[in-house]
This record gives structure tokens, sequence and C-alpha cells, in this order.
């Protein structure tokens, strides 16, 4: 990247003012060169272009994938702002006060929701699999306080309180913790009519949440485990420089089936609960209506293979 005159000047007073100090204790100065080697040796260590092109190859499916669900995401904040704001829009859903209230502040979420799986994308591709693991966990964390401000509204009332003392905060905590969150998602969930698959869900998402919490809290068995390299010979190493694309295909597997559940119950939530027909958004709720098959088909084909 072309650095502007600005930042040509600052890097400059950076390596002159480090001279000066520096004095007669080394007798090479500092050039540019020590600043530029920080970008280029990360690049070499982490192997961005080489994991890149290898992780396209391996995961492109999976890439399609999780694409489009953050499409679908992207979506449904199209749908809920055009709820609220557009004035054609606004008279065939017709939503209450609290209900618009309610979707304003769930389409926060939304936004954290889709830009936190895209995040998880971006680490993925150079290897950081602690790291998504930990965006996992929070992901999982947003998507069911998500689901509990739109189905109850009492844990909305909670949830977006702002504290005033330690002991308020303490009471919403008490009443909006993950565990809390859970409780009311699955009761919600259940009801559904599909308590079969929810149960398997939640206790895939219980195995999944639990695990990922332990990188969270940089438990000794995560640290150890995403410190080592697998060679393909057997021989397991702690490894900086080659930090090889990590086995990502149980991982993503998960994300693929937490992911697209939870943006099903919501399609369900803002249809059944809020009645935001598709119908009303014409030709863009056709779109989605495709996209939302192509996700449900490509979906099932995929943890099926």
């Amino acid at each position: 990247m072309r650095k502007t005159r600005y930042q040509e000047k600052f890097l400059k007073s950076i390596i002159e003012k480090a001279n000066i100090e520096l004095g007669d204790l080394v007798e090479e100065k500092i050039d540019l060169e020590i600043i530029e080697l920080a970008k280029s040796f990360q690049s070499e260590i982490f192997r961005i272009k080489n994991n890149l092109k290898k992780f396209n190859n391996e995961y492109s499916i999976e890439i399609m994938i999780i694409d489009n669900i953050i499409l679908q995401y992207i979506w449904f904040y199209f749908f809920i702002t055009k709820s609220s704001e557009d004035d054609n829009i606004k008279s065939k859903v017709n939503l209450s006060d609290s209900e618009a209230i309610i979707l304003r502040h769930f389409s926060m979420i939304l936004l954290n929701q889709f830009k936190t799986l895209k995040s998880i994308m971006i680490l993925s591709e150079s290897g950081f699999q602690t790291q998504t693991k930990i965006l996992f966990r929070n992901f999982i964390e947003s998507s069911e306080k998500g689901i509990a401000i739109l189905v109850d509204e009492e844990y909305f009332n909670y949830y977006f309180q702002l504290p005033a003392n330690n002991k308020i905060e303490t009471d919403i905590w008490n009443k909006t913790n993950p565990t809390q969150t859970a409780k009311i998602v699955r009761n919600y969930l259940e009801n559904f009519g599909n308590e079969e698959f929810y149960q398997i869900f939640f206790d895939i998402r219980k195995s999944m949440y639990d695990e990922y919490s332990k990188s969270v809290h940089s438990k000794v068995g995560s640290n150890i485990l995403d410190a080592f390299h697998f060679k393909d010979d057997g021989e397991v190493i702690l490894s900086l420089i080659d930090a090889e694309i990590k086995d990502y295909k149980d991982f993503f597997k998960k994300l693929i089936l937490y992911a697209n559940t939870v943006s099903q119950a919501t399609l369900v939530i803002l249809v059944k609960e809020y009645k935001i027909s598709l119908n009303n958004f014409d030709s863009d709720g056709k779109f989605f209506l495709n996209l939302y098959k192509i996700n449900e088909i490509s979906m099932k084909s995929y943890l099926v293979k």
C-alpha cells in the first residue's frame, strides 16, 4: 500500500527520534526497512497468501454455504429496517410501537452476528483456530440473546436496561446470563413442533459451547492443542512458521448447523410473531425465499455427505 505524505513524515520522525535516543549505543542506524519488515515478516510467518489459496481450495463448499448464510442474515436486517422506515412497507407490516422498538434493538445484535460470522471466516483463512472458537462462542451467545429479546418482552426490558449501580447490573445479569438465555430459547424452539430436531440441536450446541469456552478462558488443554501442528507423517510439533491451515471440517459443520438453524428460527419468529411476511417485499421477498431454499438444501446435503 502506498504511503501518504503524512505517513512518510510520521515514520521518518519516529526513526529520527529513535536514532537520537540510541546515540552511540549502536553503530548501524535505523532506517525505514525495520518498519517495513513488520508486515512482510508476519506475512511470511502466517503464510497469508499460501493459506488463502489452500483454504479456498479445500473449503470451497463450506465457504459458499457460509457466505449464503451471511447474506441471509443481511437480508433479515434489510427486512427489519424496511418494516420500520419505509412508509410503503410499514403500512403492510403494521408493527406496534413496542414491536418496532424491539426489532430496532434486535437489528443491532443482527449486525454483530453477520460481522462475527465474516470475522470467523477471515481468521479461518490464516489458520487461527483458537480465535475462531472464541468468536464462535460469542456468536452462540449473541444469537441466543437475539432470539430471547424477540420472544420474551420481559427479557428484552432487562437486557437493554442501563444499570444505575452494581446491584442493578447484577440483577440484570442474573436474568440475562447465557444459562437463562438458553432456557428461554430452548423453551420457545421446542414449541415449534419439531422437538426431536431441536433436542439434537441443543445437545450439539451444548457440546460446542462447552468446548469453545475452554478457548475463551484459555484453558491449558485448548492452548496446547491449538499451538501444535500435526504433520502428515504423524509428527506433532509446536510451530510458529509452519502455520498451515488446520482441519476445519468438523468446525465448519458445527458452524453451518448452528448458524443455519438460528437463521431458520429467526425467520419463523419474524413471520409468526411480528407478521413480517415475505410477500410484503415483492421481488426482494422472492429473492430471499430462493436464497432460503438454496441454504436449506445445501445444509442438508452437506451435513449428510
